[in-house]
């Protein structure tokens, strides 16, 4: 069988906390340096921002110091 390749979407919804901003830089970086990853997309609001077409390209962000890790 090949290898799946394809975007992915990050959603996640509450109040912005360090724990959630780590484990949300913590996929998008994963994603972002595997092979099979082609784009990383966060949704705002979680599924809400999937269903109102509010994504955003996480590849566009600059990988040495990214926006989540300056943010507790």
């Amino acid at each position: 069988m090949s290898e799946l390749k394809g975007a992915c979407i990050i959603g996640q919804s509450g109040g912005p906390t360090s724990v959630i901003n780590a484990s949300a830089y913590g996929v998008i970086r994963t994603a972002l340096d595997s092979g099979c990853i082609t784009n990383v997309y966060g949704a705002e609001h979680g599924i809400k921002g999937v269903l109102e077409d509010r994504l955003f390209d996480m590849s566009q962000e600059d990988r040495g110091r990214h926006r989540l890790q300056a943010h507790p």
